[in-house]
């Protein structure tokens, strides 16, 4: 319900919603705002409404307490004023979590935003080495088309059509 509650307040604007948001997550009983589950809503939505600094502060703080993989992916969305500190901040996570798919995605992201190319290159393919997953495929094949290769882009790109979760009905297809 409280995640509801924080995924309504987006649909009303940013400059509304940041205040809304605000004002509904105090609201949310202590207990219950530790909940990873709850911090990750709360999250997207202070991205969704641009209120980038504090969904920073809000990942750092939790990620401090308790680790959490899809928070490390989420730093990734987050447009901060310094994204060299940014990405040195997820490098250092490194150290504990070296077997984090998701964690590698996210550097892979900051380092594009720094525009270290090669940097960015690596650490998605680390991810896809650890997890192979749409999103990844995506970025790979994203970021190696702008660069020129298309014949390895357009095989990440196909392997990203085959890995994402999308239920087809069984249909005939033509005999080659």
């Amino acid at each position: 319900v409280y995640a509801e509650l924080l995924d309504s307040c987006v649909e009303r604007g940013p400059t509304a919603a940041q205040n809304t948001l605000h004002q509904e997550w105090q609201r949310i009983p202590a207990e219950l705002r530790k909940s990873p589950e709850l911090t990750r809503v709360y999250c997207r939505s202070l991205i969704a409404t641009r209120d980038h600094s504090e969904a920073e502060s809000m990942i750092l703080r939790t990620q401090r307490h308790g680790w959490d993989p899809q928070l490390a992916r989420l730093y990734a969305y987050v447009e901060s004023d310094d994204p060299a500190r940014q990405l040195a901040t997820a490098e250092d996570w490194r150290g504990d979590h070296r077997d984090e798919p998701e964690l590698y995605l996210c550097l892979g992201r900051l380092a594009a935003r720094n525009r270290l190319w090669g940097k960015a290159r690596e650490y998605f393919e680390q991810s896809h080495r650890l997890q192979p997953g749409a999103e990844v495929c995506a970025e790979l094949g994203r970021l190696l088309a702008a660069q020129g290769e298309h014949e390895a882009a357009a095989i990440y790109l196909r392997d990203a059509l085959t890995l994402a979760p999308v239920e087809l009905p069984e249909l005939p297809l033509p005999s080659s």
